[in-house]
């Protein structure tokens, strides 16, 4: 989170420190952060364990996906028709579904960092840990 303030900070939109040009040609660094993250994930999986708990693990992930895919969208529609989100007034109704379905993709996906950082702050091991993991 620190990073992103950071980054937002530093940006062509706020303080302008950097250019859009340099950020654009700064992707590989994204990318090798990216490669770290999902290095870090994996190194913290044990195969024989997440066999025991793959049914468990795929059950909560498409409960997560399913329920954030129905929820989402009816919360954000909402919040739209009541005047919070002002730009959407004038567009068209499947445009403000197209924008909440995709505001509630993106608020599917789980970031590994966070859950690693806080398995490895807290030395956590077990079932649940590897479930969360998975």
């Amino acid at each position: 989170t620190g990073y992103m303030i950071i980054g937002s900070l530093c940006g062509p939109f706020i303080l302008g420190i950097m250019e859009r040009d340099q950020i654009l040609t700064l992707s590989y660094v994204t990318q090798t952060a990216l490669a770290f993250i999902a290095f870090s994930a994996g190194s913290e999986l044990y195969l024989p364990e997440l066999r025991s708990l793959f049914r468990r693990i795929i059950a909560i992930s498409g409960a997560i996906s399913i329920l954030t895919m129905i929820i989402c969208p009816l919360i954000i529609l909402g919040v739209m028709a009541l005047g919070f989100v002002p730009w959407v007034d004038d567009l068209p109704t499947g445009c403000r579904v197209t924008i909440a379905f995709l505001a509630s993709s993106i608020m599917t996906a789980r970031s590994p960092a966070s859950a690693i950082a806080v398995v490895r702050e807290i030395r956590a091991k077990g079932p649940i840990t590897s479930t969360m993991l998975g």
